[in-house]
């Protein structure tokens, strides 16, 4: 007859899905949902790359020299979102202690 372990087990196997990528975050923003969840969005942080670029033709048909003024450009630091995330209070609790578990970790080794 099978006796059940003295102390019993649960395995968590860790699959990485489709849409599984790495991000660099400089910032976060967040609100409350609808369904009383937490909503946060992950950002990174960088100065605009121009929306245009005009440059010169030279006369042998090569491209010259960027013509400054024409340059277009958004005047601002860009927010680039890169993912969001709704998680239950629960969850958001465990992420605080996972961060402030690692954090302190991080620090240690500093």
């Amino acid at each position: 007859m099978n006796q059940p372990p003295v102390n019993p087990r649960l395995t968590f196997d860790y699959v990485k899905s489709s849409l599984f990528r790495t991000i660099h975050a400089d910032g976060v923003v967040g609100s409350i949902t609808p369904a009383s969840n937490i909503y946060i969005a992950f950002f990174n942080e960088r100065f605009a790359i121009p929306q245009q670029l005009v440059f010169e033709i030279q006369p042998d048909g090569e491209i010259g020299d960027e013509i400054l003024e024409s340059r277009r450009s958004r005047d601002s630091v860009l927010r680039e979102m890169e993912v969001g995330v709704t998680m239950s209070i629960d969850a958001a609790e465990f992420l605080l202690e996972s961060l402030q578990e690692i954090i302190k970790e991080a620090k240690e080794q500093m």
